[in-house]
């Protein structure tokens, strides 16, 4: 399958480092940046979206289904950033 200007990327982590790059990297593509905040540089056929991608539909709600449908292409690059969390279960007992 190959990549044309028609594609449509959802890029999770996208206020992150790596994330914030690939979107200044893909100019000329719709892009939707889901990130903490909808703060990022404003770039024709870029959308930033304010989501949480351990919650149900990545937290975006009732435009879930609209933008899933409209996207061809998903690079996840989200993280989780807290340090001093243990993502272990035993640390959680």
């Amino acid at each position: 399958m190959s990549i044309n200007r028609e594609s449509t990327f959802l890029i999770t982590g996208a206020s992150g480092v790596i994330g914030g790059a690939l979107v200044e990297l893909l100019p000329g593509y719709r892009i939707y940046a889901l990130g903490h905040s909808k703060t990022g540089a404003a770039r024709p056929g870029v959308t930033w979206l304010s989501g949480d991608i351990r919650k149900p539909d990545l937290g975006l709600g009732d435009d879930y289904g609209r933008i899933a449908d409209e996207v061809d292409r998903v690079i996840h690059v989200a993280a989780m950033v807290d340090f001093n969390r243990c993502a272990r279960p035993a640390c959680r007992m």
